[in-house]
């Protein structure tokens, strides 16, 4: 009876042993599955933020501003579908977000810049053609930002750089104008004082010429023709066209 029991005990210690035992190889085996899950997801968030950044990085080193914002756009959208998938994850999803703001970022700088080198603290010192130089830039500026848009530019930071740019415009171009009209003014004197002095030039042309001619109309028999034409005798008394004939002199 004591053997039998004895032997009872012992198969029930090895059947508790193989459960014991069971259920360890089972839980190893499921963190195993889980390490190895959570391993592949990782892999695939930084297979995910790789491809991110390598087009974060192309889109800023892009030289043409219309492929640059094209690129950008095409950017959001992924995000926006990524965000959207059922197998999105928070990091890639946060990821993205980060990415494009920072792209946003370098657009806004880029703008900022090109608005601050054609701002003028003395405009009055400036010249017409820097301030037409100025004008178009900030107006193709503007044309660009109403490109970027709501991508870029919140609506308040949208209203308040385009309204910059157009009060810079106006009055560069009233400068521009006042400048042109300066010019004009200057213009018309300069051809008004040209042609009082080529109208001068011309009556004391004549005035000479006609002294030279009362000089020249003097004949040999001493007489001499006056500014009107007529001769007279050397004592100064006017001759008659007899006589004027007879020296062989026109009348």
């Amino acid at each position: 009876m004591y053997l039998k029991n004895l032997k009872a005990k012992f198969i029930t210690i090895i059947a508790l042993g193989s459960i014991f035992i069971f259920s360890g190889c089972s839980a190893s085996t499921e963190q195993s599955k889980s390490i190895a899950t959570e391993t592949k997801n990782s892999e695939m968030i930084q297979n995910e933020k790789e491809k991110i950044s390598q087009k974060t990085e192309t889109i800023q080193s892009e030289t043409d501003n219309d492929t640059k914002l094209s690129d950008y756009k095409q950017l959001i959208n992924e995000s926006n579908s990524y965000a959207k998938s059922e197998k999105n994850d928070k990091k890639v999803v946060q990821f993205y977000d980060d990415s494009i703001i920072k792209i946003k970022t370098n657009f806004k700088k880029h703008d900022e810049k090109v608005l601050k080198e054609n701002q003028s603290d003395h405009v009055d010192q400036e010249s017409k053609n820097k301030l037409i130089q100025k004008t178009n830039t900030l107006t193709d500026l503007k044309k660009w930002i109403q490109k970027e848009n709501t991508d870029v530019y919140k609506k308040d930071e949208f209203t308040a750089i385009t309204t910059k740019i157009d009060k810079l415009v106006l009055t560069y171009q009233a400068q521009s104008k006042k400048i042109a009209d300066a010019e004009k003014a200057a213009a018309q004197k300069a051809a008004a004082e040209k042609a009082a002095a080529e109208q001068a030039a011309a009556q004391k042309a004549v005035v000479q010429s006609t002294k030279t001619q009362n000089q020249e109309s003097v004949s040999s028999q001493g007489y001499k023709r006056d500014a009107r034409g007529r001769w007279h005798r050397p004592n100064g008394q006017y001759a008659s066209k007899v006589e004027i004939a007879k020296a062989g002199l026109a009348w």
